[in-house]
């Protein structure tokens, strides 16, 4: 599928007058970016394609802006290479680099589609501007228009909007145009992009530190083309794209830095949260398993000083130009995206259906249900089977859910089927079952559920899920969810409450993120019927604190004839830099402090006897350990030599020593000033 990058036309004050009093400002300072390889996109592909489906104008060609873009970034110190379409023919190819820019690529096929899925699902980093991967030009996009139904057809159901990058951004569309007084749509608005209300996003903090780098007395990273005269009234002010999403419900991997702000009547009319902070956001960060990604839903690439001046050197209400506010976000975002520091977004591709059931004499009648209970959008078939007394299949019918009609976590669908022989139904016992076989990439999960019925039985009857009934639970609850076991007296510990139907030998597990049991709370234990609740410490089975993230409580219950049932539950875990995680052994007194060249040291102190491991580590993640074993409690001091695990020396800059101590961990800043490390480039 494919939607146009619609212009963005504001109007407000004359801009000529305004772009001569405001010229753009030297920088008094400067902003060094970090080491990373980044590969910028040229696509051909998305100008072909453009070219042969917009013949109108060269507006629509996007390797200008995609060449501008690499170039200011290479012009600013970073390591850019210039990549064309083939880069996404092999993950050996993506996996050169650490970030990988999309500005307005918008064309890409299935197989380069799932290759770069699955680069950032391995760890790489991603930052689209605008219009992502949409269309697939091998295909025959005619049949599908710019519906959704694109990429449900070509990838058999399994993806939508963006395709399989869908996965990665965790967004919903809604639209990029709004109705104007005379009910058309069109394009465009008085727009701000503003920073979201009360965001502590890393990229907005990032952008700010740049802002004050580079010698600006304004941290404002706002930018917006509300000035002027717009170009459809005859006037100078540039057009720019946008587009309007919303949030899959339930999903915490994604958070917004911008917002979109505006002031048109009509768009505001259209969609009423435009012009209220936080309504709809103009950029997220996203953590998709191993790997980040940010997705700019506004064009910051317009706002480039040499591409469009007039958008770039008007300033903001605080003086910074549009173009360096604009531009400071797009550097923090490849900062961001291109850090791994091994913490993993989890994806939980949940499904389920089920039906209530209504038996008359002449037939049976259903309305069957279909909902996601994972983070992300779910896509599939849905089916209903019904076999009569003597067990042969009489009725059997399955939907296609197209990605219009795909699910969003916390959504459900259903639809009404029934049957009716052409006759009263027979004596006997009637099996119905629903199913919905579903998730990417390959339909590989199935949810059944089913009832046995009889003739004129009535209404109100439910289906249950197969293989369950045998040794059911009612509703599975954490008490407090998130925990913050840090030993400061509030939500230390939390509780599974279940509630089992009948006697069951019961297992109480809580898994990483990974599926991976790190605990076992309850094994294997006879329980009675009844309501059950199970404390959750915090602790790892080796007494070790659970680290930061998020976890799954997973009860299983097994009755006397063997069948079981199991019930995952999400249970998020949360702790502090520089918060003790435990309760033993004390770990205080940490300091760091860089002495002679060459050489730093990290005190603490230990209250009794511990396995302790010190590490040092960077922006990017860890660089040395200096310590893992056993120690004596009292007061310790380790020198760090400036080497990092490989001997290597590392350069001046900004480090961080992590001490663990069983069950506690503790982080100390230190700066090696220049100098004080040897210097290997």
């Amino acid at each position: 599928m494919f939607r146009r990058v619609l212009p963005l036309i504001v109007a407000a004050a004359l801009a000529a007058s305004l772009f001569a009093v405001h010229p753009a400002p030297a920088c008094a300072g400067t902003w060094t970016p970090p080491p990373l390889k980044v590969a910028v996109v040229r696509s051909s592909v998305t100008d072909a394609w453009s070219a042969y489906n917009k013949p109108s104008g060269t507006g629509w060609a996007r390797m200008p802006r995609q060449t501008k873009l690499g170039e200011y970034l290479k012009g600013r110190g970073w390591d850019v290479t210039f990549v064309g379409d083939t880069v996404f023919n092999s993950l050996a190819s993506l996996e050169q680099y650490d970030v990988v820019v999309l500005c307005h690529v918008f064309c890409m096929d299935p197989t380069p589609s799932r290759n770069l899925q699955q680069y950032v699902a391995r760890g790489g980093g991603l930052v689209s501007i605008l219009a992502s991967p949409r269309v697939a030009p091998a295909y025959d996009t005619s049949r599908y228009d710019y519906w959704p139904e694109h990429w449900a057809a070509i990838l058999n159901g399994e993806a939508a909007e963006w395709g399989p990058m869908s996965e990665v951004y965790q967004m919903y569309f809604i639209n990029d145009q709004f109705k104007n007084a005379s009910g058309r749509d069109v394009s465009g608005g008085y727009m701000y992009a503003l920073p979201w209300p009360g965001s502590a996003n890393p990229v907005l903090t990032g952008a700010r530190g740049i802002l004050r780098a580079r010698g600006y007395a304004s941290e404002n990273v706002s930018f917006d083309n509300t000035f002027g005269v717009p170009q459809s009234a005859g006037g100078p002010v540039p057009s720019v794209g946008f587009e309007l999403t919303s949030f899959l419900k339930g999903n915490r991997n994604t958070s917004p830095f911008l917002t979109f702000k505006f002031t048109d009547a009509n768009a505001r009319r259209t969609y009423p949260r435009s012009g209220v902070p936080g309504g709809y956001p103009a950029a997220v960060t996203a953590r998709y398993l191993k790997g980040r990604s940010v997705y700019f839903y506004c064009s910051p690439d317009d706002f480039l000083a040499d591409y469009k001046p007039l958008l770039g050197n008007h300033r903001n209400w605080s003086g910074v130009p549009n173009a360096e506010a604009a531009m400071s976000l797009v550097e923090s975002s490849l900062t961001w995206a291109g850090r791994r520091d091994g913490v993993s977004g989890p994806i939980v591709r949940g499904g389920k259906t089920w039906a209530d059931v209504k038996v008359y004499g002449d037939g049976i009648y259903a309305r069957q249900y279909l909902g996601a209970d994972g983070n992300v959008s779910i896509f599939g078939r849905a089916y209903y089977r019904i076999y009569d007394p003597s067990g042969r299949l009489v009725a059997y019918k399955r939907t296609h859910v197209q990605s219009y009609a795909s699910i969003q976590p916390g959504q459900v669908r259903s639809y009404a089927w029934q049957y009716r022989p052409g006759g009263p139904l027979k004596n006997g016992t009637y099996r119905v079952e629903v199913g919905y076989v579903y998730n990417y990439p390959q339909m590989a999960t199935r949810h059944g559920e089913v009832v046995c019925v009889r003739r004129s039985q009535g209404v109100g009857i439910k289906t249950v899920p197969v293989g369950t009934k045998a040794a059911g639970f009612g509703p599975v609850t954490v008490a407090a969810n998130p925990i913050t076991p840090n030993a400061d007296g509030w939500t230390d510990y939390g509780y599974v409450n279940y509630i089992l139907d009948q006697p069951s030998r019961v297992t109480v597990r809580i898994c990483d993120m990974w599926k991976r049991t790190v605990t076992t709370l309850v094994n294997d234990e006879v329980q009675t019927p009844g309501p059950h609740a199970t404390r959750i410490t915090g602790l790892r089975s080796d007494g070790r604190a659970l680290g930061s993230g998020q976890y799954y409580a997973v009860v299983q219950a097994r009755n006397t004839a063997g069948r079981s049932s199991t019930s995952p539950l999400l249970l998020v875990a949360r702790f502090k830099p520089g918060t003790a995680l435990g309760t033993r052994p004390a770990l205080s007194s940490i300091a760091g402090s860089s002495k002679a060249p060459g050489r730093s040291q990290v005190s603490f102190t230990l209250s009794s006897r511990a396995r302790v491991v010190v590490k040092v580590l960077d922006w990017a993640g860890e660089v040395a350990t200096l310590k893992d074993g056993t120690m004596d409690a009292g007061g310790i001091t380790l020198s760090w030599n400036g080497q990092d695990a490989a001997g290597r020396f590392r350069p001046a800059g900004r480090y961080r020593y992590y001490v663990f101590a069983s069950g506690g961990g503790k982080w100390a800043p230190i700066k090696v000033a220049a100098g004080t490390v040897p210097l290997t480039r």
